[in-house]
């Protein structure tokens, strides 16, 4: 498989495979953050895809919807704004405004789920 040749779905299968029993959502929310902001995580072949808000929006939506994205403790489901690109540019604005801090350390964990 070359760069050329990933799109969004192999990534997903990519995450599927690596997670077998599901990201929970506090993680999978920074696996999306971090993949917004570097592709550097990933690993060769995908370091080419495109990974919009509205793509990484709709990677994790996919995610949940199989049930790899584990809600968090109390949570009978994940809420439906996560579906939602708005949720994302929010999020992305959030960061690069300073309101909310990268977490650095979940560069060690990346490749727990990619």
């Amino acid at each position: 498989m070359n760069n050329s040749g990933c799109q969004l779905d192999d990534l997903y299968n990519h995450i599927c495979a690596k997670s077998p029993h599901g990201i929970p959502r506090p993680e999978a929310e920074k696996l999306m953050l971090t993949l917004y902001c570097t592709l550097a995580i990933l690993p060769k072949e995908f370091q080419a895809l495109p990974l919009s808000k509205t793509n990484l929006a709709t990677l994790f939506s996919k995610l949940a919807g199989i049930g790899k994205i584990i809600p968090n403790e109390g949570e009978a489901n994940l809420p439906p704004e996560l579906m939602e690109g708005g949720y994302w540019e929010d999020l992305a604005e959030q960061l690069f405004r300073g309101k909310i801090a990268p977490d650095y350390s979940f560069l060690e964990r990346a490749s727990t789920y990619v």
